[in-house]
C-alpha cells in the first residue's frame, strides 16, 4: 500500500477552499501532481482490498457493499480455527519437559501432588484421582496397548528397573585338564556341569583404563528435566 498522500494544496493550512466572490479569494487550485497522487493512492488501496477478496475466493462485484465484510469473516474464521487448534488449555495433562526448578504460572509439576479438581476440570477429567503422577527421576514409556512387548501394564502404572534374563556361555572340553598350571573350575563332577574339564583353564582379567559405572539401577544416558503439566 502506498504511503500517506502528501499535502500539495497551495493554501497555508493545506485545506481546500471554494472561490469567495465577496472577498475576492480564489478557490484552491487542484493541480496534476495532487490528482496523480490521489489516483495512485486509491489504486493502491483497491489493489490491497482486491487481494483480500481473491484470497477469500470472492470476485469483485461493483454492485455489492458486503464483499469486504465477507472476506474479513473468511479470514477471521481461519484465524479462529487456528487459535482453537492451538488453545493452550487443550494440552492440559500432557507432561512436558521444563528446564527450570519451578513451574511457570499456570502449570503444575508432576511430583505426585494433589490438585483442585474443581479449579482444574480438564486435569480432573484426565487424572480422576486428583493426583498428578510423580515423574521425578522417572522415564516415560509408551503404553503396550496390546502389542505384546510390555504386557500386563495399565496406563499410568509404574515399573521398577530390571535386567533382561540372559546367560553367558563358555568353552569346555571332555577329558583331563591340559598341562599349564591352571586349575579346573569345579562344578559338580568336572570343570563344568557337563562333567568335562577346561583346556588350559580360564583367565579372568580386568581391562585397564576407564571408570566402571555402578549404581542401584540400570539406566541409559540421560538429561534431567522437570516434567510439568498445564493447569486447566
Amino acid at each position: 500500500m502506498k504511503p500517506l498522500i502528501p499535502v500539495t494544496t497551495q493554501s497555508s493550512d493545506g485545506a481546500f477552499y471554494d472561490e469567495n466572490k465577496v472577498t475576492g479569494e480564489e478557490g484552491t487550485i487542484v493541480d496534476a501532481a495532487y490528482m496523480n497522487s490521489m489516483q495512485g493512492a486509491v489504486r493502491s488501496i483497491q489493489s490491497e482490498l482486491l487481494t483480500l477478496l481473491g484470497f477469500a475466493g470472492i470476485n469483485a462485484d461493483g454492485s455489492s457493499t458486503t464483499q469486504l465484510m465477507m472476506a474479513l469473516d473468511w479470514r477471521y474464521a481461519k484465524l479462529t480455527g487456528l487459535t482453537q487448534k492451538l488453545d493452550i488449555a487443550d494440552i492440559a495433562g500432557i507432561p512436558l519437559p521444563w528446564p527450570q526448578a519451578s513451574a511457570p504460572a499456570g502449570w503444575l509439576k508432576c511430583n505426585g501432588q494433589a490438585f483442585d479438581k474443581t479449579l482444574y476440570p480438564r486435569l480432573a477429567a484426565l487424572y480422576q484421582s486428583g493426583v498428578l503422577p510423580d515423574l521425578r527421576g522417572e522415564f516415560i514409556r509408551g503404553w503396550d496397548d496390546g502389542r505384546g512387548v510390555d504386557m500386563g501394564r495399565g496406563l499410568m502404572s509404574a515399573q521398577g528397573d530390571a535386567i533382561q534374563n540372559h546367560g553367558h556361555g563358555d568353552m569346555r572340553y571332555s577329558g583331563q585338564a591340559a598341562s599349564g598350571g591352571n586349575l579346573p573350575i569345579i562344578d559338580g563332577g568336572g570343570a563344568f556341569s557337563g562333567g568335562g574339564d577346561l583346556i588350559g583353564g580360564i583367565s579372568i582379567r580386568a581391562i585397564s583404563g576407564g571408570q566402571p559405572r555402578v549404581s542401584s539401577e540400570t539406566r541409559p544416558r540421560n538429561v534431567a528435566f522437570n516434567y510439568i503439566v498445564r493447569a486447566a
